[in-house]
């Protein structure tokens, strides 16, 4: 009992010692902080610095009214200036070809490219030689007969008239008894003799008539069957009509030909077109009223304007061909295509159809207007103008495109508070900008010129 009682008593003694402690921890850590806050309020603070605003880098060019000389350049693939397929009229086995008749060779302009057996051919020219020969003779024959059945009615109508005489005679001597009856009746037979055979001969000179003519459109006939047999004989050598590149070669010797059976094609070479694509607005640049297939002549006022032309891809050929033409307008890719004709000069590596070049044209020279560089336009039909340091927004209408620059006009101004519209020495931006605000402080860190040179300020 006494022992448990001394423990008890002893808890009771601790519990104060210990508030005491803890009370005592709490004092020092209030004096410490307040230590601490005083050291830290007697430190000097730094002066505060005064905010400014911050400029944007922007690179500029200037606005201003100039001639633009339109340059337009585009790409294309040569073409032949002439294509033709060579047929066969008349058919008939191949009896030799030409001993370069291949895809892609040179034939030259007269060349026998194809030649087919013709002695088919031959004797029918000599079957219709002999019924030609034969109907001539025949309206020969009928022809010399018109002047000896001519003479002979003649006479025949003479020797009526005198029996016609004598039948009269006779009979004024029959009334007076002077003559017979049969001496008359006699007179009247040989009379109506004559008659008939006057009627045979009126009727032999009229079917000679017709006939000569039956004769004259039978030789006619035959002799324009002959016309035709020769020229097919002839056209059994098929010659080159012109100097050019076979393509498509569809024959051999030996090949039993069909008639209008194809052959081959042949592109002219002497010159080759070049269709360039491009945009409607800039082929109206060209100004050249180009309405027929053939360049105007030289030394006019409609002369083709000259285009510099040059292959792409191996070893680059320069040439210089002229603007011919138009082609109807692509109604997908709103565009017309420019036909440059280029001359193959001899002397010269020729310009063969197939080869992929680039065209350059230059267009004549426009009135000197208010022109922007493309890169300047921002939403089609804005710009950000740099004015006493800050940027300015100005609507602008575009007249049209030529190359990378714009033709310009300052488009109305939509209320009073709006700025000036553009005018010439005003300072376009032309380099990207990461926030766009009326009013934002700028600073011009390069001026760029007409030929994009760059000025640092």
């Amino acid at each position: 009992m006494s022992a448990h009682a001394d423990e008890h008593r002893r808890e009771e003694i601790l519990w104060p010692r210990v508030g005491a402690t803890v009370f005592a921890c709490v004092l020092i850590l209030g004096a410490a902080g307040g230590v601490f806050a005083a050291l830290k309020a007697s430190k000097k603070k730094p002066p505060r610095k005064e905010q400014t605003a911050t400029k944007v880098g922007v690179i500029v060019h200037e606005v201003g009214a100039r001639a633009i000389e339109p340059v337009g350049a585009g790409f294309g693939r040569t073409r032949a200036s002439r294509r033709v397929d060579v047929s066969t009229i008349v058919g008939g086995p191949v009896a030799s070809t030409h001993a370069d008749l291949e895809d892609g060779a040179i034939l030259p302009a007269g060349a026998e490219a194809v030649v087919i057996d013709s002695h088919d051919l031959d004797r029918e020219v000599e079957r219709l030689v002999a019924q030609r020969d034969a109907a001539a003779a025949e309206q020969m024959r009928l022809e010399a007969q018109r002047d000896p059945l001519a003479a002979r009615l003649e006479a025949a109508r003479r020797l009526h008239a005198l029996e016609t005489e004598q039948v009269d005679r006779i009979q004024r001597l029959f009334k007076i008894g002077e003559e017979p009856q049969r001496d008359l009746d006699l007179a009247r037979v040989a009379a109506v003799r004559q008659e008939e055979a006057i009627a045979a001969l009126e009727s032999t000179e009229a079917q000679l008539g017709p006939q000569i003519l039956a004769a004259a459109a039978r030789l006619a006939e035959v002799e324009s069957a002959l016309a035709l047999a020769r020229k097919n004989r002839a056209r059994a050598t098929i010659v080159s009509p012109f100097r050019g590149q076979l393509a498509g070669v569809d024959v051999e010797a030996g090949e039993l030909l069909a008639p209008r059976q194809r052959l081959f094609s042949l592109w002219a070479i002497d010159a080759v077109e070049l269709p360039i694509p491009l945009p409607i607005d800039e082929a109206s640049l060209l100004g050249t009223p180009l309405l027929g297939t053939a360049p105007p002549p030289a030394g006019t006022g409609d002369e083709a304007p000259v285009v510099a032309v040059e292959t792409v891809g191996g070893a680059v050929t320069s040439r210089t061909g002229r603007l011919v033409r138009f082609e109807p307008v692509d109604p997908d890719s709103q565009t017309i295509r420019a036909i440059v004709r280029i001359e193959n000069r001899p002397g010269e590596a020729p310009l063969l159809p197939g080869l992929f070049c680039r065209a350059r044209f230059q267009a004549p020279p426009l009135d000197a207007r208010l022109v922007i560089p493309a890169e300047a336009l921002q939403e089609r039909s804005r710009v950000y103008a740099c004015r006493e340091g800050r940027l300015v927004v100005l609507d602008v209408r575009v007249v049209r495109r030529v190359g990378e620059w714009l033709v310009v006009e300052p488009a109305p101004a939509a209320d009073d508070d709006a700025p000036p519209g553009l005018h010439p020495g005003d300072r376009l931006i032309v380099s990207p900008l990461e926030k766009v605000a009326a009013g934002l402080a700028l600073e011009v860190v390069a001026v760029r010129g007409a030929d994009g040179a760059e000025e640092r300020r």
